[in-house]
């Protein structure tokens, strides 16, 4: 019996081939993208998720920051007994080294413990687990780093030199660390290596710069270490009920596993995902496959009135209803199959691009083979199902005299039916077309706002040589003399990334509870290339001695939030003890991404910094210019590589999410819709054939060409304009919700719904226009002969 029904659904398939195509095309487009969708979902959900013990594994993090003191692992271990082994990290930037003569440059680096290493279970290719980094001059490195720096040599006990002057015993080799974790690194120095370094203690309170790891006995819940942990800060700041304020936790423990997608706090080790955009894109998934799965049914249920002879044979030769089901099922199962098939291999070659798309290493291994023979029966059996059963049961319900009576099909899925799923269709697309505008309108939004500093015509160097640093002032003065260099300045950070803060006493009286403020080290040069206003006050200056002592400037929002009237000429003191003077104060400035409104800041006059050299253009000769500055540099640090960017770039780098956002709703969009148009072509041809007769009488009665191209039109074209008021109201929420993730945004404009209403609709009539000319130039005769 499996095989009469196999043999009769080859046949059904074969002879309706047009139809057949477009169902499997469109079903293998619609489970491609749904399961490119669920490899990244999967990918999200599986950080920090590979090694053993992960649910075990905490970060101690503040409200808004990840760093902690540097004396902070050793005391909850010792004072917290459910702790089993704690560590923390030290995260830097900008290396020089060098190895067998080559000198080479890490964008950042880290300090590290051996409990880090085990605790995050390392795989070390080569090296002794139990002992590495705990001498000072150890170094870890990846098998990346091994090859790039090595090649085929052994690495082990070889030389790297830092910043020219340290020298570090590789004595180890880590495998690269994973794709899906929270932190990504390629080279470790032992952390207590960096406190004998910078003199810095690993018993101080004084600084938030460490990353606090912990590792618990399992069963412990967050809540006990909550409980325990607001006993500690008690006793380390004298907290006593009889203060009469009710005690607010300061820092708190967060499991790894949730750091991806449910941690957005400055000071983060990279870049996280967001859990609202993986519900997102699984929404999308399964409304994409939801569309590919509509247009089988309309395609299906459109045709019936070809298989109600049939189907009436069938009954009068004494087929049951059931095994027209099962035929019917068969049919829609052989289709599933072939575009699981189909669709399998459309997101084999299509994941690598899809992966670069989303900025992920997305791939499926070896051990993920039975998942996915697992989660493509799933989807077999659901896609075959879903496809099948509500045609299968429409067609089968039909009574045998009806049928014979009938040419054609006049049952439950009538055109009003399918008009509302091409509605359903529509209101997908154009939602993505909606979020795609306005993507793009919020991207040149940011693009054109002003933050308060200027961006072009600007390139930063990283000061990877720590040398340059002796002597940075004969550097700057030999890049003036390059012709087209208008100024050249260096500070610590660049000033649309400050992420340093403090909370000094004259900024906050309880220095636990209030807004910190955040810093950036500075020369003389810093406002003045970078354009930033002085709107009381004066500027560093070198006119005035003193301020090469210690000299402050501070943005309004600081002396808002401070209630002072007048700061000019206040002494205060920089985190590190140096005290100054404020000398000016500036126009805020975002130093932060648009997702933040302006905080607090303060620039602190310090040409001994310089983590970056930034140096303002002028003309148009830029390879010119380049050589010469590259010249410069290698005059006074040979050898090293010569890196640079530009400063506008680096600005619009802080929204790569948001370019990628848009670009990947621009591209479901154009899915949805094609998928749409898809099935509104293979609708609108079988719509045709069967109306061909009624064309041309129409014809015979005067009506020309036209007049029949627009009723053929008019009746495709009503649930696309039915399908914008649903669509409208829902893409207005999805968008203003996305919105609030900027404290700076656009406002949502009426011409974006209006034009993805227009594109839409356009689609759809180039769409049914193209099949509808055929018959509509056809003579009437031609017509009228037809059947």
């Amino acid at each position: 019996m499996f095989t009469t029904y196999l043999r009769t659904a080859y046949r059904s398939i074969i002879k309706r081939k047009l139809y057949s195509s477009i169902n499997i095309l469109g079903l293998a487009v619609g489970l491609a993208a749904f399961l490119l969708i669920a490899i990244y979902v999967r990918h999200e959900l599986s950080y920090d998720r590979y090694y053993r013990d992960y649910e075990n594994i905490y970060r101690v993090v503040r409200d808004e920051y990840t760093c902690s003191p540097p004396a902070m692992a050793q005391h909850l271990k010792d004072n917290i007994a459910q702790v089993e082994s704690s560590s923390h990290i030290i995260r830097r930037y900008n290396l020089l080294l060098s190895c067998g003569g080559n000198y080479y440059t890490e964008d950042e680096y880290y300090y590290a413990d051996n409990e880090f290493i085990n605790m995050f279970e390392f795989d070390l290719l080569q090296g002794d687990r139990s002992s590495v980094l705990k001498s000072m001059d150890d170094v870890l490195i990846s098998s990346t780093l091994a090859n790039k720096y090595f090649g085929r040599d052994d690495p082990l006990g070889k030389l790297i030199t830092v910043s020219r002057q340290y020298d570090y015993r590789v004595a180890g080799v880590f495998k690269d660390i994973p794709g899906n974790t929270h932190f990504k690194t390629d080279i470790i120095f032992p952390v207590s290596g960096y406190f004998k370094l910078t003199g810095d203690r690993v018993d101080s309170w004084r600084s938030n710069y460490t990353y606090t790891y912990l590792k618990v006995a399992s069963g412990t819940e967050t809540a006990t270490l909550d409980k325990r942990m607001v006993e500690i800060e008690k006793e380390l700041t004298g907290w006593t009920p009889e203060s009469g304020e009710p005690y607010k936790q300061y820092f708190k423990f967060q499991p790894v596993s949730e750091i991806h997608l449910h941690s957005h706090r400055q000071q983060e080790l990279m870049v996280n995902g967001n859990i609202r955009n993986v519900y997102i894109f699984s929404t999308i998934a399964f409304l994409i496959l939801l569309i590919a799965c509509i247009n089988y049914v309309n395609i299906t249920t459109a045709i019936a009135s070809d298989r109600t002879r049939e189907i009436g044979i069938r009954k009068v030769m004494g087929i049951k209803r059931l095994q027209l089901v099962k035929q019917f099922l068969t049919e829609s199962f052989i289709i599933a199959f072939v575009s699981i098939i189909i669709a399998i291999v459309l997101a084999s070659v299509c994941l690598s691009f899809f992966g670069s798309l989303m900025d992920r290493d997305l791939a499926l291994h070896s051990t993920d083979i039975p998942l996915a023979i697992l989660f493509s029966a799933i989807l077999l059996v659901i896609t075959g199902l879903g496809t099948g059963l509500i045609p299968s049961r429409s067609l089968s319900g039909l009574s045998a005299l009806s049928v014979m009576k009938s040419a054609s099909f006049k049952g439950r899925n009538n055109p009003g039916t399918r008009d509302i799923l091409v509605l359903a269709q529509f209101v997908v697309a154009i939602v993505l077309i909606i979020l795609t505008l306005n993507v793009k309108r919020q991207l040149n939004y940011i693009s054109d706002i002003d933050p308060g500093y200027k961006k072009e015509q600007i390139i930063v160097l990283s000061v990877f040589d720590r040398s340059l640093s002796s002597n940075m002032q004969v550097v700057k003065d030999e890049l003036r003399k390059i012709g087209n260099v208008s100024n050249v300045s260096t500070s610590f950070n660049l000033p649309n990334n400050i992420s340093n803060f403090t909370r000094p006493d004259w900024f906050c009286e309880d220095v636990r509870d209030c807004t910190p403020i955040s810093y950036n080290p500075v020369d003389y040069d810093f406002i003045d290339l970078y354009d930033i206003e002085i709107s009381s006050g004066r500027n560093f200056s070198r006119d005035y001695p003193a301020d090469a002592e210690g000299a402050f400037l501070l943005n309004q929002k600081a002396v808002e939030l401070a209630g002072w009237d007048s700061p000019i000429g206040m002494e205060l003191t920089h985190w590190n003890g140096q005290k100054g003077t404020v000398v000016g104060v500036f126009r805020d400035f975002n130093f932060r991404s648009l997702h933040s409104e302006i905080a607090p800041l303060y620039l602190f006059l310090d040409e001994t910094v310089s983590s970056f050299i930034s140096i303002s253009l002028k003309g148009d000769n830029m390879q010119e210019t380049l050589k010469s500055i590259e010249a410069v540099l290698q005059q006074h640090s040979p050898g090293a590589p010569f890196q640079y960017s530009f400063f506008d770039e680096e600005f619009n780098r802080a929204y790569e999410t948001e370019q990628r956002l848009g670009s990947l709703f621009a591209f479901f969009a154009v899915l949805a819709v094609l998928l749409g148009c898809l099935g509104l072509f293979g609708m609108t041809s079988f719509s045709l054939v069967k109306r061909t007769k009624e064309i041309g009488i129409r014809k015979v009665f005067g009506a020309n060409a036209g007049q029949a191209l627009s009723m053929l039109s008019l009746s495709f074209v009503k649930p696309v304009l039915f399908a914008n008021i649903i669509a409208w109201p829902l893409g207005y929420y999805a968008v203003n919700r996305w919105l609030q993730t900027f404290a700076y945004r656009a406002p949502i404009s009426v011409w974006i719904f209006v034009a993805s209403a227009l594109i839409v609709t356009l689609i759809t009539l180039i769409t049914v226009t193209a099949k509808s000319l055929d018959i509509s130039n056809n003579q009437p005769v031609d017509s009228l002969r037809y059947e």
